[in-house]
């Protein structure tokens, strides 16, 4: 039997996780079951859990980090040249890529009964808020800032940056979530009133 390399068994679980996070974000950690993230993988039981022996756990821990790790890139990628206009970018962003905003909320909500998910989204988000910080650091010594001083201050301004991301994710998701409804709800009842004329 050929020996399988390490860059399929990286795509094969990276699949997985993607198949996981999917499901997560339609019906949350707790109301998906493995097997609905095997059918979506299209890998079998064996593979997914010789990948995830801990199943559901090990799958929301793995879809805590490739998300926040999403999260991480995105802040990498603003120039930070304007840190307002940076941040507004970035929730616009996040606004678009609706999988992802599902998965946040998800991941926090889970957080709060499974400790090890919290500890991992602890970790990776302390990153995220580490970048950040460096990233506001740069611009304020950029724009004539004393190095301690916009240390001082890009610290504050990191912690302000979290709190408003962190009040408008979940408004973004309400938000998005009410106009698919209300969509849906014009589409089905103008179908059922071009229906009653048919």
């Amino acid at each position: 039997m050929p020996k399988v390399s390490e860059e399929h068994r990286r795509r094969r679980r990276a699949r997985i996780v993607a198949a996981a996070m999917e499901c997560f974000s339609r019906t949350g950690i707790q109301g998906t079951p493995v097997t609905d993230i095997i059918e979506a993988s299209g890998m079998s039981a064996g593979t997914v859990y010789a990948h995830f022996p801990g199943g559901k756990d090990d799958l929301a821990v793995a879809a805590a980090v490739d998300t926040v790790r999403a999260l991480s890139e995105r802040i990498l990628r603003g120039d930070f040249s304007d840190p307002v206009e940076t941040v507004d970018a970035l929730i616009d962003e996040w606004a678009r890529h609706r999988p992802l905003l599902a998965m946040i909320m998800a991941l926090w909500a889970e957080a709060t009964v499974r400790p090890e998910l919290a500890r991992v989204l602890a970790e990776h988000v302390g990153r995220a808020h580490g970048t950040v910080r460096e990233r506001l650091t740069e611009w304020c010594v950029a724009a004539g800032g004393d190095p301690e001083d916009a240390a001082r201050w890009a610290s504050g301004m990191t912690d302000v940056v979290r709190t408003v991301l962190s009040g408008t994710l979940p408004r973004i998701a309400i938000w998005r979530s009410t106009v698919d409804i209300a969509c849906l709800l014009y589409t089905s009842d103008a179908a059922d009133e071009r229906s009653s004329v048919d």
